[in-house]
């Protein structure tokens, strides 16, 4: 077994697994607040007081169905805990796990680094002592209230959810290109949006079969691409589109917002093999807390960055690492200009991945002549079409929009033998057309 330190969310899940339920929080949300936090004096808490203030940011808890305490199973520990009694840590008996339900990463957070340092010599020890597990110990019972298919979850992905975009009303279009082909993303993203400063790349660290198939990168260049800048503080919120003045909106609930333009982008794609069809991708930051909480929040904190931070994305590319195929999607409305554009940034696009995937000489299509029929597409008239989606010339963009801001982006890492498990890893949220990350 490999040593677990759980924090929030993997904290929760690490109970659950092994039989403790997860319910609503007793005393409601607590996103951004201080608590006094007692322990037991186990090893991970070594070196740090009684009681430490921590940081929480969660809404569920380790509780009965009630919310009153939980009775724990032989094999599980509470290890540390509030005032009125709500679990703030737990361990594993016979395995190297551990978890809390507060953020030792936190800022605010007391004795957080000696949390994690405790950790570090924890995994340390496991690994000198290298002890021989009991299949006992390895076959122990799950959750009573699992399932047996519980017990061993596939990994295989989801059932894609289709966007509701086809209803009614909606404004948008998805039109994409495709490349059956091998091309490195870090080349393509240095190539075409390296130079923006609004530019996003969202990947993932993880490497599991299912859950690391689809990577996609933009920038703010499209013709319906546009900033929004917002200050909880002024209720504030800025928009900055190309070639326009920036426009303000004053006593704005920018979430409120967020809604409303998701709901007018709504856009329908069921050719493509994910969901993500373009919207918002950026940050929202805590502060935001006082939108949610009627200006009631505790614990304010004035930001010199923005409060949130969202790029309209109306183009990117997207890669679906199983199958090796690119793709160049962009969003459009019924506006002529704004199809033509769209059009040209396409063409421009797929010739790049062309070009990548013929220089890199590698091509992982379904049908390597199909393949071979797009490279000859780089000397036809720029004129020509291949299929209902008009082309163009091979180098469009529009001027970038100002203020510069920095860009969001992730990329691959390695796990260590101890991991720290957190559910902050895990995308805020996706409704309609739009994903914010």
């Amino acid at each position: 077994p490999c040593p677990i330190f759980g924090v929030c969310l993997g904290c929760q899940g690490m109970g659950w697994l092994y039989g403790l339920k997860v319910n609503l929080s007793p005393g409601g949300p607590m996103h951004g607040r201080l608590s006094d936090v007692y322990h037991d004096d186990d090893a991970i808490f070594a070196g740090v007081p009684k009681p430490f203030s921590v940081v929480r940011y969660h809404s569920l808890a380790l509780c009965a169905d009630d919310q009153t305490e939980l009775e724990f199973p032989p094999h599980l520990k509470k290890i540390a805990w509030t005032s009125t009694g709500i679990v703030m840590g737990i361990k594993h008996m016979q395995l190297p796990l551990w978890g809390v339900q507060f953020h030792p990463e936190s800022i605010c957070t007391e004795y957080g680094a000696q949390l994690v340092r405790n950790f570090q010599k924890l995994t340390e020890e496991w690994y000198c002592e290298a002890p021989t597990t009991p299949s006992s110990m390895l076959d122990m019972p799950m959750g009573a209230h699992m399932s047996p298919a519980e017990e061993s979850p596939s990994l295989q992905p989801a059932k894609r959810a289709r966007c509701d975009g086809s209803a009614p009303g909606g404004v948008m279009e998805v039109v994409f290109r495709r490349v059956d082909a091998r091309v490195d993303p870090e080349e393509m993203y240095y190539k075409l949006f390296a130079s923006d400063a609004r530019s996003f790349w969202l990947d993932s660290s993880r490497h599991d079969p299912g859950r690391s198939q689809f990577s996609f990168m933009g920038g703010s260049c499209g013709p319906l691409a546009y900033q929004l800048k917002y200050n909880v503080q002024a209720r504030s919120l800025a928009i900055l589109r190309q070639g326009r003045p920036v426009e303000h909106i004053q006593d704005c609930d920018v979430l409120s917002f967020v809604k409303e333009k998701l709901a007018e982008a709504r856009a329908d794609a069921p050719e493509l093999p994910f969901d993500f069809c373009g919207g918002f991708v950026g940050y929202l930051g805590y502060e935001l807390k006082e939108i949610c909480q009627d200006g009631e929040g505790k614990n304010k904190y004035e930001s010199p960055h923005p409060d949130a931070c969202l790029l309209f994305a109306d183009r990117f590319l997207a890669w679906d690492h199983d199958r090796q195929h690119c793709y160049a999607v962009a969003l459009v409305n019924a506006e002529q200009h704004v199809r033509e554009a769209q059009a040209l940034w396409l063409e421009s696009s797929k010739r790049e991945l062309l070009k990548c995937a013929r220089r890199g000489g590698s091509a992982a299509g379904e049908e390597a002549e199909d393949y071979l029929d797009l490279v000859g597409e780089l000397g036809a008239d720029s004129d020509s079409q291949e299929d209902d989606t008009p082309v163009g010339p091979a180098s469009f963009s529009l001027p970038p929009m100002a203020p510069t801001a920095p860009s969001t982006s992730t990329g691959p890492g390695d796990v260590p033998k101890g991991a720290l498990l957190s559910g902050d890893a895990v995308p805020f949220g996706k409704a309609g057309g739009g994903m914010v990350g």
